[in-house]
């Protein structure tokens, strides 16, 4: 079955935080709690319990959940770059300052990146090395098997039915640089 092409690109950071508690709430539960906009301290949500089925539902984590959503606009965006690395260094001081406090034992990051294997486990190291007893990534192919198993997530969020990405027709293309070079040479 062809997974749906979800524009998470279109959305905004404050939409993609949303969708990515939303789908917590049915991999943790719903004691699942959403921050509103604003300094967030390393937390965009979070949870405290037994997860529904996160890692598994035959071995759920239980504990101290927090949920960290990083969006970006760009839709060839991975983890492999060099921007999301900055990103991830700049949670760190405080995945650990919530980790003292004993308030983070499972961290969910959330991201509309592609998570090539190398680059993703590399992260994950970077991040249980700050003190996180596990720590799940949740790149593009993971939010479209979530919303392809569960399409009311998104459609309760009220985003678009239908989520094409956008095509451009090669002779479009063509057409748009002959036009150029036609107003440069007769402007």
């Amino acid at each position: 079955m062809l997974i749906r092409p979800y524009r998470y690109e279109d959305l905004n950071d404050a939409e993609f935080e949303e969708l990515s508690n939303s789908i917590c709430t049915q991999l943790l539960g719903l004691g699942t709690i959403s921050f509103s906009a604003g300094p967030d301290g390393g937390r965009d949500g979070k949870f405290t319990g037994k997860a529904n089925e996160w890692p598994s539902a035959t071995e759920p984590a239980s504990g101290h959940f927090i949920i960290q959503a990083k969006w970006t606009s760009n839709p060839a965006a991975s983890v492999s770059d060099s921007d999301f690395k900055k990103v991830v260094d700049k949670e760190i001081p405080k995945i650990e300052t919530l980790v003292e406090n004993g308030e983070l034992d499972h961290y969910l990051l959330f991201t509309n990146r592609k998570k090539p294997a190398n680059s993703t486990q590399l992260v994950i190291d970077r991040i249980i090395a700050a003190g996180v007893k596990s720590v799940g990534i949740f790149g593009i192919e993971e939010l479209n098997r979530h919303l392809q198993s569960n399409p009311t997530i998104w459609s309760n969020l009220g985003f678009p039915e239908t989520s094409r990405p956008f095509r451009v027709d090669p002779t479009d293309l063509n057409d748009l640089v002959s036009s150029f070079r036609d107003a440069v040479e007769n402007g």
